[in-house]
């Protein structure tokens, strides 16, 4: 009898085990529901102001996540693949996503302008820049080759064929017209496939998801892939001083770090860490200086907000997004003690005890 119970349980045990990734993509077809109607009423929400500046456009998308629940770890389930949850957030992934709605609803698939040296819309970029609407420079393409502002070849894409500088399937006639960017290039059609895309754009290394590792964990390096891709730039060498920034906290705390267990994710993080320490000087905002009307006037509503940490090896502790109100600078972020996304009632001179670093999106 003893043995035919032990054999029931191993059976009930292997059952679960068998049912458990299936339990799972229950809940992320569940969660993708979700989703999508979160990204529905969000689009209807601010419809109309996709032409509208990204800072302004920003601010709106984050005004209508007001009070959505602040849960943090939300990613950290093995394995690794793209989760998106819209209805609940921490400070990074809330930023991320109102970054990633506001391009979206432009039609800006960064899957196709903003990796391996594609043709982009803004600048600036290792690739090339984009002045007064005309691409500068040299880029190579996958839709060919960008050279003193022309297209050069003929290379299909998803949105159709470029030749001589015109897209010729009339998706955006617009977009590219004689080497010319007259409007936002290769623009989509803003959907929830085209969020997903750009979500794991910014939030991947080169958008490519490949284990945990793969993510990109430090806050200073998803600044550097935004930049590279020309969709943010960072100006707080214009309002600050320069700081010695070390990299290395998630190395120096493997225990805090479930997926660091595996070697090869340990070796990966030890590597970006390093990579990262290449890109000094860094520079930063004291609080002093955010209690200079002329400093704080130049940031602006919509301006990305990085609070400085006082950890060692790490480098930004909380992000937020930029909003006056009555003149006084504040900002909107999902604010872990209030357990929500909130406008935050203190002024940020009073909140950024450690100073910030400040970007803008383009």
């Amino acid at each position: 009898m003893k043995n035919h119970i032990t054999a029931l349980r191993r059976c009930v045990a292997a059952l679960i085990l068998t049912l458990l990734p299936f339990t799972g993509l229950c809940r992320d077809r569940d969660q993708e529901s979700v989703n999508r109607e979160i990204f529905a009423r969000t689009l209807e929400a601010v419809s109309g102001a996709a032409d509208a500046p990204m800072g302004e456009l920003v601010v709106r998308i984050a005004e209508s996540f007001m009070d959505t629940p602040y849960v943090g770890g939300t990613l950290e389930v093995e394995p690794e693949v793209l989760r998106i949850c819209m209805d609940k957030t921490d400070c990074i992934l809330f930023v991320e996503m109102c970054t990633c709605l506001a391009l979206t609803f432009k039609g800006v698939d960064l899957a196709v302008a903003g990796r391996d040296g594609a043709v982009k819309c803004v600048a600036p970029s290792r690739h090339g820049t984009v002045k007064d609407g005309t691409v500068q420079e040299v880029a190579p393409s996958r839709h060919g080759t960008v050279k003193d502002g022309t297209v050069q070849g003929v290379a299909s894409s998803r949105h159709g064929t470029v030749k001589d500088g015109t897209l010729r399937d009339g998706t955006t006639d617009r977009a590219l017209r004689d080497g010319t960017v007259t409007d936002r290039a290769l623009r989509a059609v803003p959907s929830y496939e085209l969020l997903r895309r750009n979500v794991q754009a910014m939030r991947y290394r080169r958008g490519i998801v490949d284990g945990y590792a793969s993510r990109i964990h430090y806050t200073s390096e998803w600044i550097l892939q935004a930049e590279r891709m020309g969709i943010m730039e960072e100006f707080s060498g214009e309002l600050g001083v320069e700081y010695g920034q070390a990299f290395g906290f998630m190395s120096a705390h493997l225990d805090s770090y479930a997926q660091m267990r595996d070697k090869a994710a340990r070796e990966a993080i030890a590597a970006v860490e390093k990579e990262l320490e290449t890109h000094a000087p860094f520079h930063f905002v004291p609080q002093e200086r955010l209690r200079d009307a002329s400093v704080a006037a130049q940031i602006h509503d919509g301006d990305i907000i990085f609070l400085m940490s006082r950890a060692k090896g790490l480098d930004i502790a909380h992000v937020a997004i930029a909003r006056r109100v009555d003149g006084e600078l504040h900002f909107i972020h999902a604010s872990s003690k209030a357990g929500k996304v909130i406008l935050e009632p203190r002024t940020l001179a009073d909140y950024a005890a450690n100073g910030i670093r400040v970007a803008r999106l383009l």
